[in-house]
C-alpha cells in the first residue's frame, strides 16, 4: 500500500514536471518571447533611435560581450571552488570565507562595470530614450535597476 502511494506521488510529480517544461515561456504580458533578436529590435524601434545611435549601441554591446563572458567564467570558477570545498570530508571554513569574499568582490566589480556601461549608453541616448530603456520589462522586472524616476 505504501509503495503504491509513493509510486503514485512520483508519477504525478513526473507528469507535472513534463507538462510544465512543455509550456512555451511567456513574458509578463502572456506573450511568447521573441526569438532571433526580434524583441531587441522592437525595443530599439520603440526608442526611436537614429541610425548613428543604433550603430553606437551595437558597438557598445559588442564591447561588453567579452567582458561579461570573462566575468561569468571567473564567477563560475569561484562557485566550483566553493562547491568543491563544501563537498570535502572536512570543510576549511577559512578557505570558504576567502572564497565568499572573492565572490563578493567579483559581484561588486560586475556591478561597477555595468554602471560604467550604462553611463556610456546614457551618453548615446536622450534622457527620454534612456527613461524608456530603463522602464522596459526584463525577466519580470518592472524597472531597470540603473534608472528610477
Amino acid at each position: 500500500m505504501f509503495r503504491k502511494k509513493i509510486s503514485l506521488i512520483v508519477g504525478v510529480a513526473i507528469l507535472a514536471t513534463v507538462s510544465v517544461m512543455a509550456q512555451p515561456k511567456n513574458n509578463c504580458n502572456g506573450e511568447k518571447h521573441k526569438k532571433n533578436g526580434q524583441g531587441k529590435m522592437q525595443m530599439l524601434d520603440n526608442l526611436g533611435l537614429t541610425e548613428e545611435q543604433e550603430v553606437k549601441l551595437v558597438r557598445l554591446r559588442r564591447e561588453m560581450i567579452p567582458i561579461r563572458k570573462k566575468q561569468h567564467e571567473t564567477m563560475m570558477a569561484v562557485r566550483m571552488k566553493i562547491k568543491e570545498e563544501l563537498n570535502k570530508e572536512k570543510v576549511n571554513r577559512k578557505k570558504l570565507t576567502e572564497l565568499s569574499r572573492e565572490m563578493a568582490e567579483l559581484h561588486f566589480k560586475r556591478s561597477e562595470q555595468m554602471n560604467e556601461h550604462m553611463l556610456k549608453i546614457r551618453k548615446v541616448l536622450t534622457l527620454e530614450q534612456f527613461k524608456k530603456l530603463g522602464n522596459r520589462d526584463k525577466k519580470g522586472m518592472k524597472k531597470n535597476m540603473h534608472y528610477t524616476e
